[in-house]
């Protein structure tokens, strides 16, 4: 299922469905969870990321899918480079971003809100209807995990997040302040972000790749291409558009996005 990405007057927040009790069969992979140590009795994993099954069911963990608490808040690294780019040369650059959200279900990441500061192109600041200058924010929208390259194994497959959706979810706008003529800069699509996988940790890095307006990740692997698109024009027409981005996303506790079966 398919979620909304929105850049407008609003914040954007992740949310992941939470579940309190140990998988007796895990998921299809990949998905979200807690690889837990137990006690008095015996566990499904060998090892603490619960990527090596114990068949004689006597390991040491137990895997429990989603997150018992959910929330979650991200800021770019210092120094990163935050660019929006269309294949048209249009480029919006950023100097901070920040997001929160919640963990909404084994696969998902829901009411996830985007805050971008700093934002200007050709020196003219760029905003989001409503916000403050410079400042491009996104609706609420959701994130969905999955596998963007396979590995030789499970354990070694490259995870990702898609976030956002084909209807347009960001809106931005710059000009003259003393001029009628402002550019409104509409996008769509998805936007990739690769994320670690296989390991607990209340802090995760979020990366997302781009070259001249194309995203290096547009599809998860067996899945349609799904790019990221741009309009000048309230959504007649639209080119490739993409995000370079470097962030840390904070758990309120260590989570882990899991790729084995």
């Amino acid at each position: 299922m398919r979620r909304k990405f929105v850049i407008g007057g609003f914040g954007l927040l992740l949310t992941l469905a939470f579940a309190g009790a140990p998988a007796l069969a895990q998921a299809e992979a990949p998905e979200f969870g807690r690889c837990l140590a137990i006690m008095g009795r015996v566990g499904g994993y060998t090892n603490g990321s619960c990527t090596h099954a114990s068949p004689e069911k006597n390991g040491k963990f137990e895997w429990y899918p989603g997150a018992a608490k959910g929330r979650f808040t991200s800021q770019s690294k210092a120094g990163a480079k935050i660019d929006f780019e269309g294949v048209n040369d249009v480029r919006v650059a950023c100097t901070g971003q920040t997001s929160t959200g919640e963990y909404t279900g084994p696969k998902l990441e829901g009411k996830v809100v985007f805050r971008f500061t700093g934002c200007m192109t050709d020196g003219l600041p760029v905003s989001s209807a409503g916000a403050e200058s410079g400042e491009v924010l996104t609706n609420p929208t959701e994130c969905e995990l999955g596998v963007l390259a396979k590995g030789a194994t499970p354990q070694s497959d490259k995870l990702g997040l898609s976030c956002a959706e084909e209807a347009a979810f960001m809106w931005m706008k710059w000009g003259n302040p003393l001029s009628p003529y402002r550019v409104e800069w509409c996008l769509r699509g998805w936007w990739f972000l690769t994320i670690t996988g296989n390991h607990m940790q209340a802090a995760t890095k979020l990366y997302s790749q781009q070259s001249h307006g194309v995203q290096y990740w547009e599809r998860f692997e067996q899945g349609p291409p799904e790019p990221l698109e741009a309009s000048f024009d309230g959504g007649k027409s639209w080119e490739r558009a993409a995000l370079a981005l470097h962030s840390v996303q904070a758990n309120e506790e260590p989570i882990e996005a899991n790729s084995v079966y």
